[in-house]
């Protein structure tokens, strides 16, 4: 399985627009410089953000943007959802498309405990987590920098 690009690029300007250092917005341009992501590209990420009711504009039209809930209360499955919808890692677990071996295939079985875990454990890690992951990780890197001065 692999994670594409807009999941990873969605995740990293939420965690980017999360940051305590802008609760007052962040303009799409900050973070596509921040973050390397192509501004075209970012334009894309930010709609499928804003339609998912994940972020909103700070003032309307550019306008910077902010969480447009806690970051506690948004999961790394909601995120992924913004982008995917359910997660499925093979198509005879996807709800949507039943398998007609389902009741007797072992592998099928499998692909559907690994789903079912993985939802869980994307569940359980809220964007606030990351946040603070972040957060340490940038302190972290400035300690290391001070260091070599």
């Amino acid at each position: 399985m692999k994670v594409n690009t807009k999941i990873r690029y969605g995740l990293r300007t939420l965690i980017e627009i999360g940051m305590p250092t802008n609760q007052n917005g962040i303009l799409q341009k900050e973070i596509a410089e921040r973050q390397r992501i192509p501004l075209k590209y970012l334009d894309k990420i930010v709609s499928e953000l804003k339609a998912a009711n994940l972020i909103v504009n700070v003032a309307g039209k550019r306008s910077g943007y902010l969480l447009a809930r806690p970051a506690h209360k948004i999961s790394v499955y909601t995120i992924y959802q913004a982008f995917e919808g359910h997660l499925a890692l093979v198509q005879c677990v996807n709800d949507q498309v039943p398998c007609s071996r389902c009741d007797f295939c072992a592998s099928q079985l499998f692909w559907s405990q690994l789903n079912t875990e993985m939802e869980a454990i994307m569940v359980g890690k809220s964007l606030q987590s990351l946040i603070d992951e972040q957060i340490h990780l940038n302190e972290q890197a400035l300690k290391e920098v001070d260091f070599q001065i």
